[in-house]
Parts: structure tokens; sequence; C-alpha cells
């Protein structure tokens, strides 16, 4: 069975110095192999923001809000990073088995108690002196699986 979620890429425009660093295609595959069936959105942004140069975000919107409770599903955005960091960026999300590992985070959220479901929780791949680490919902760096 295929996993269905809404899906947009924003394309860049040429001489932006910007590009994306894995294709849809790697996504959906590691997505696959930790057998995810759960995802409301799959989106390639030009732009994400934050202190830090994020290459993949994460999220999933807390499920308890403002007095109801409401089914949520993650979301994941590939971000655009600059074309000249681009190879050595991908080459370390290859090397860290970075999508597999965030796709065995999403996974483990299908099954998660509500007392984790009910906030907002992510994880955002970053870019940063030449390595690349991960930061939760509160900008802190944790470990993905």
């Amino acid at each position: 069975m295929s996993l269905l979620y809404e899906y947009g890429k924003i394309k860049l425009p040429r001489g932006s110095g910007l590009v994306y660093p894995v294709k849809k295609s790697e996504v959906d595959h590691a997505l696959e192999m930790a057998n995810v069936s759960e995802l409301d959105t799959f989106y390639f942004s030009p732009r994400c923001r934050s202190a830090d140069l994020v290459v993949l975000d994460v999220v999933l919107m807390g499920e308890s809000q403002q007095g109801y409770w409401k089914k949520q599903r993650p979301g994941i955005t590939v971000c655009a990073v600059p074309s000249d960091q681009s190879g050595k960026i991908r080459e370390l999300l290859m090397q860290g088995n970075y999508l597999l590992r965030l796709a065995k985070w999403v996974k483990g959220l299908e099954s998660a108690p509500n007392v984790i479901r009910d906030v907002n929780r992510a994880r955002l791949v970053c870019f940063g002196a030449g390595e690349l680490f991960v930061k939760d919902e509160n900008g802190r760096r944790v470990a993905l699986p």
C-alpha cells in the first residue's frame, strides 16, 4: 500500500544559488523502509526559517488544541540549501543515514502515547560548522533513532 500525502514543490529560480539536497524518491524510499503509514504533507521549500541552516524539517502539530483534540499526522519539509554547500550536506545525509533515521522517528510517532502526541513535536536536521546535527521543537540538540 502506498503512502498518501499532500505534496508540493516550489521551483527554485535559476541563479538563486539554491538547490534541494535530496530527491522526493529518496525520502519516499526511506518512509517505505520504515513502514510509515501516517504522513500529512511533504513539501520542498526555498526557505526554512531558523538561526541554523535547516536541511530537513519534520513536524507533528500537537493533538491537544485549546480545549479540543484532533488527530494529527506529521509533515516533512525539505529545505533548499546553498548550492556550494549541497555536496557536503548530501554526503553527510547519506553517510549518517538521516533519511531512514528521520522516517523511523516518524514511524515511532504513530504508536506514541497521548503524552507525546498531544504537544508539538519536531526534528530539524541542520547544517553548521561542516557537520549535520538534529534539534527538537525546543531548539535542543537531540539524537535520532
